[in-house]
């Protein structure tokens, strides 16, 4: 009975999960649908003047724009996107960055949350907020 079990037990072994190149596409395609629509909502309710002449399909394409921002600067995280979305919108920063800006996104042996941390410090120390009346244009 034992070596019955245990031959039983070998076989199941034998089933591996491969996962195909095709499938983490969709996979990642469908993490970053769920992400986009989380951050139409995140950009709605928080910076709400700024979105208010923008419909979904504008919103959508801000996104997937400073998505590529954030992965030219090796910024991937979801929380450090919205991040960054939260600083342009509130400081209108100019992309591609000025060099100086660049250099500390893209400094290395930082990790991604201190490289977006002290981008946000140095833009804070450079940049006045844009006044919520100036969104509209």
């Amino acid at each position: 009975m034992f070596n019955l079990h245990h031959h039983d037990h070998h076989h199941h072994r034998h089933i591996d999960l491969v996962i195909t190149t095709r499938q983490m596409e969709l996979f990642s395609n469908h993490m970053t649908e769920v992400f986009v629509e989380k951050t139409i909502l995140f950009l709605q309710k928080n910076f709400a003047e700024w979105a208010a002449d923008k419909d979904d399909a504008a919103l959508s394409a801000y996104i997937r724009s400073m998505m590529a921002f954030g992965k030219k600067h090796n910024v991937l995280k979801q929380i450090n996107l919205q991040k960054l979305m939260h600083y342009h919108i509130r400081y209108a920063f100019e992309i591609p960055l000025h060099k100086d800006m660049g250099l500390i996104l893209d400094e290395l042996h930082v990790s991604e949350n201190n490289r977006v941390r002290n981008f946000y410090q140095h833009l804070k120390s450079v940049a006045s907020p844009v006044a919520p009346t100036e969104f509209s244009s």
